[in-house]
Formats: structure tokens, sequence, C-alpha cells
């Protein structure tokens, strides 16, 4: 999102400023009048306010030297690190600063960012991390200093000059002079990041953007497969059967790149309704313009980014009609798009009876390999030289395969009336390759007894 604010597709930049600005100690160093104060303003009911502030002002420290703790000390401002209430409290405080800059911008002639003027969108903020972006002019970037100056008076919040950074693009050399002095902020270079997101004055590269390609995808969904594998060669279960959902003979692992897509199809779906969310009239303003979305194309010089987005429109847009999802009462959820961009197929018969809340996950697991044929039986790796013979390990009579191994074993046969479970099956066989010893039918049948009733 704050790429898209900085690059400016097919237009030439005028002289511009970019704030990347940190505030010093920002949780700690909030006065509680003023939080009071905000919570008042905001129209907060008087005993919400009073029960919030009472959270707020019960704060006290001790210190702890050579691992004993002395004293015991009651804060006097700022704002407890890791209290779920403490980042809303900390927004609503910079809801002031906002507030401020807006009605600077109001009062006096602001020039904004070329693509930000319809809005009117003089900075992004999410929580203590503040961007400021602007025309680069010393008269402007002043206004903007008083504005922080008043903020910083009020609420007991500074600007940490030593750690803000400032940003110029087609400003001559001594009016850069002139702003760096006005502020005390330092110049910085770019690509530096916010958010995660690299940040740049030009247009991202797909280089640059490598964590968020389908290659990157692709990668995650080959671990589902990969965990199912021997030595790295011998793929047990086919990726596209790992993905397909558990009544269709899969175990439900979604498909990376699929979810990537519903996910994406988020940001289509509140382009559709328009949702009142910044980015959205951003979106609108700077591209879409006045056009039909469901039929829009992107222009040629689109960011990455842009051009992705409206990729995924295309694959989703036979699922809306009149700008509605129409797959689901409820609206659009990034199940429901994984649910349409993967269809559901035959149900198999057998897969409820190994998946259901009375079996053991592990015997669950093993017999949904065995179905497959997915197990590392001799016959397979004797193929692959990981064995020197084929022969069953149980009954030493016959080629180890699985059909073999569960159903017409000698070993197997000797179960009698006893429990079958392909696990315990499946266990023993390994246990007697690896440690060179049979366990007799009884003893594993009683194992498989105990083992149950663990579970259970």
């Amino acid at each position: 999102m704050s790429t898209s604010f900085i690059c400016m597709p097919g237009k030439r930049s005028l002289p511009g400023c970019l704030f990347k600005i940190d505030l010093q100690k920002a949780y700690n160093t909030v006065e509680w009048d003023f939080v009071e104060q905000m919570l008042h303003g905001l129209k907060f009911p008087p005993h919400f306010t009073q029960l919030v502030m009472q959270c707020v002002r019960s704060t006290s420290f001790t210190l702890s030297l050579n691992g004993n703790n002395f004293g015991y000390f009651k804060g006097q401002r700022g704002l407890r690190q890791g209290d779920p209430i403490s980042p809303l409290l900390f927004t609503i405080c910079m809801e002031y600063l906002t507030r401020l800059i807006k009605f600077a911008t109001n009062r006096w002639p602001f020039q904004y960012h070329p693509l930000c003027k319809n809005l009117k969108l003089t900075h992004l903020m999410f929580a203590d991390d503040l961007l400021h972006f602007c025309k680069g002019k010393p008269q402007l970037i002043w206004l903007l200093m008083r504005a922080f100056s008043s903020f910083s008076n009020a609420s007991g919040l500074s600007m940490n000059n030593a750690k803000s950074e400032i940003f110029f693009n087609g400003v001559v050399e001594d009016i850069r002079e002139g702003i760096k002095l006005v502020t005390g902020f330092r110049e910085g270079t770019m690509p530096f990041r916010y958010m995660g997101v690299s940040i740049k004055a030009g247009r991202l590269t797909k280089q640059e953007c490598s964590s968020l390609t389908e290659k990157m995808v692709s990668r995650i969904r080959g671990l589902g497969a990969k965990k199912l594998s021997y030595a790295g060669r011998i793929t047990l279960i086919n990726a596209d059967k790992v993905t397909l959902p558990k009544k269709e003979g899969g175990l439900g692992i979604k498909k990376a790149d699929v979810w990537n897509v519903a996910t994406v199809g988020k940001l289509v779906n509140w382009v559709y309704c328009k949702a009142d969310r910044l980015w959205i009239k951003w979106i609108n303003d700077v591209y879409i313009k006045n056009q039909d979305w469901h039929n829009y194309s992107p222009p040629s010089d689109a960011t990455w980014v842009w051009k992705n987005i409206c990729k995924v429109k295309e694959k989703l847009k036979d699922g809306f009609i009149d700008s509605i999802w129409t797959m689901s009462s409820k609206g659009y959820t990034i199940k429901g798009g994984y649910d349409w961009l993967c269809p559901a197929h035959m149900t198999l018969n057998w897969s409820a009876i190994v998946w259901n809340n009375w079996n053991i996950p592990k015997h669950s697991l093993t017999t949904w390999l065995r179905m497959h044929e997915g197990m590392n039986v001799k016959s397979k790796l004797f193929r692959f030289g990981c064995c020197e013979d084929d022969l069953c390990i149980l009954c030493q009579r016959q080629t180890e395969i699985v059909e073999h191994l569960f159903t017409s074993c000698t070993y197997l046969t000797r179960f009698k009336d006893h429990l079958i479970l392909m696990y315990f099956i499946w266990f023993q066989r390994n246990n007697s390759r690896v440690n060179d010893w049979l366990l007799r039918p009884e003893v594993v049948a009683r194992r498989i007894e105990e083992d149950i009733k663990k579970e259970s």
C-alpha cells in the first residue's frame, strides 16, 4: 500500500519529500491526563473512561537487582507494553496528531503529493510507525513541524531526530539543506523498509517483491509433499492428492497458490463494494476513476502489485454479479473463494471410516497411506536399491507389497479374533526391519488394546 503512494506510474514526479518519523520511547512517554482528555473529547462514556483510566493509572514498578526485587514505585505516565488495550489507546492518542495536521493543511495553503491531492492525504500511520509526504517546500515543512510541536506539548510524545529520516525526490540541493536544518532529520537513502515492505522512489521490480511472487508460493506448496517423502527421492504421495479435502481422499492441506489468490480476492471484493477504506478510495481515484471495475484492465505502466490484483479479479469475476459475490449468502470470504476455485469432487466411500472422531490420528494417517499405497514397502525400496531383497519382513515368503502386507501375509492371519489395525501392522513391520526381531501376534494384540485404552 505504501509503495503505491510513493510510486507515480506514468508521470514525472514533482519535487517532493517523504518523512519517516520515529517517536521517542513512544509507549513510555504518553501523559495519562492526555489519554483521559482524548477519551472525553471523542465522547467515550464517562464510566467507560473511568474504568480505562483506573487500569492505566494502576501501573507500578519494582527494581530487580541480582535476582532480588526491591522497592515499589507508582508509575506517572506511559502505557504498559504488552497490555492488549495499550495499542488501542495509543491509536486514539495519535488521532490528535492527525487532526492537528488536517487543521494546519486546511488553514494554510498546502501542496499535497500529486497522487494524494484529491483525497487530501498527508500521512500514513500504523501505531507509532509514521510516514508523512508533501511537496518539497520549506514553508510546508515548517507547517508540519509546528503541528508536531503542538502534539508533543499536549501528549508528551516527541520525535526522535536521531532515528527519523527524510527522503527527497527532485528537490535541489540548497532547499534540501534548508529542510534538513528546519527538521533536524538526517537524509535517508532508498530503498528502505516500512511495515516490512520495501519503499523506493520508482516502481518495485519483481525481484524486490520476491517474497510475494508465485515462485515463493510454489515453494511453500511443495513443503507438504516433501514431508511425505523418503530421503528426498521416493515420494510417498503425490502433492495433488495431499491437497485434496479429506472426504475426497486427501489430507485437507490447502494449496498455497490457490489460497493466496483467494486471499487477494478479499481486496477485489472491497473494490467491488467500494468499501470505506483509504486504500480503496486511493485506488478508485488514481487507477479506476469512473471505469467499470468488472471489465477494468490495468494500464501498462501500473505497478506490479496492482496488475496482480487485477489478474485475481479476472479469476474470480464470474462469481460476482452486480458487484455482489453470489456464491454465498454471507458475501465473499477467503474460505468461500478458495472452495469456489477448488470445486468439490466425488466423495470416497472410505474417507469417513479413516477420518472420524473415534480414530486415533496416527492410526488414521497410516490407514490413509495404505489406501493410497503410499508406504515404502520393500518392493518399492528394492527398485531404488535401498535393500537387498523384496521379501516380506514379517513372513519372509512373498514379495512385500501393500496388498500382501495388509491382507494375505501369514503373520496377519494369526491375529484371529483380535482387533486388527493397520497402524500396528505397519509399526511391527518397521520394528522388525530396524531391530531385527519379531513380536508374537498375541503380544502385538495386547499392545493394541493397551494403546486404544490409553488414547481413549
